[in-house]
């Protein structure tokens, strides 16, 4: 087996959208559950929006990771091989990737 070096963005703008999403998140719900909107259906679209999106931030947090200098993260899904991450710093990655496991180089 090959392997199969992944180059990888700096993380730090993916974390901003990140937690922007989860203030959003929290925002709408709060502006929902308070009946802010003026109208019914609205509340509840914002109540229910505002959990979605609170999810889908929760569910991006995991693919956050640092790599010191001389360490490698080698990436897998359900056990198959996906490649390795060399690259010091934040690094952010989606969870399509997969699991992380850290080596020294």
């Amino acid at each position: 087996m090959n392997e199969k070096e992944i180059q990888v963005k700096s993380g730090i703008k993916f974390i901003w959208i990140d937690l922007l999403l989860l203030i959003l998140s929290i925002f709408l719900f709060i502006l929902g559950a308070a009946g802010l909107t003026n109208s019914g259906i609205f509340d509840g679209v914002a109540i229910i929006l505002g959990i979605v999106l609170f999810l889908l931030g929760c569910f991006l947090v995991p693919g956050f990771f640092t790599l010191q200098p001389n360490v490698a993260a080698v990436l897998t899904l359900f056990g198959e091989y996906r490649g390795t991450v060399k690259q010091a710093g934040w690094i952010g990655l989606t969870l399509s990737i997969g699991r992380k496991k850290f080596l020294s180089v």
